[in-house]
Formats: C-alpha cells, structure tokens, sequence
C-alpha cells in the first residue's frame, strides 16, 4: 500500500494544481497550496484507508466519513459560490483549495487520535 501512495501521492497532487492552475487562476502559491493540500489528503488516505472505504467494520466509520464529505462539500459549494464577485477561475480554485485542506484537516485529526490512543 504504501509503494502505491509514494506514485499517487505526486499524482493527485499534480492533477489537483494543475486542474487549479489551467481551469482556475495562473497565482503559484494558490496552485501550490492545492496541490500540497491533496498530496497529504492522499498519503493520509494511504495511511488510514478505512477513511476512505469500509472493510468489515460495520457503521464503526460510515456515518463520519459521510458526515465530514456531506459538510466539507456544503461549506465549498455554498461558501464559495456564483454569487460572489470573483472570476470564475478564481472561484473553481478556491473550491478545490476548502475542498482539499478540510479533507486534510478531517485527516490530521484521524491521525491524531489514534497515534494518542496507541501511546
């Protein structure tokens, strides 16, 4: 698992900064940032795959995993939205930008608790 992250990691990351960068805004540290955000929301996904999947485990993990998808998507969609007065590209990178840091922050604390439940 951990060899498939170390070629998805870099991967994700540039089809994320670079979906921002094309179809978004040209700003380097915006497209950086995107990238960054869902290079470590895919090396903490590789870490911890029952996140992202179930296996075996009941509703242990389903009705959170939908919780944070279902709130990070809203806070995205209605947080940045058509009504604001930005560009069009600067809106799409925005999105992908709350998108990828609430899925890494969701992620961070994933990890957080269980490295504190095993010391």
């Amino acid at each position: 698992m951990q060899r498939r992250a170390w070629v998805l990691t870099p991967l994700v990351a540039g089809v994320a900064g670079g979906i921002s960068h094309v179809f978004g805004t040209a700003d380097p540290l915006l497209t950086a940032s995107v990238a960054a955000s869902y290079a470590v929301v895919v090396a903490l996904s590789a870490r911890h795959p029952d996140t992202v999947y179930e296996e075996g485990v009941g509703m242990r993990y389903g009705p959170w995993s939908a919780a944070a998808t279902g709130f990070l998507l809203l806070v995205a969609l209605s947080g940045v939205n058509p009504w604001l007065p930005i560009d069009d590209g600067l809106r799409l990178s925005l999105g992908l930008l709350v998108l990828g840091v609430g899925y890494a922050m969701w992620l961070f604390g994933v990890s957080y608790a269980r490295a504190k439940a095993t010391s």
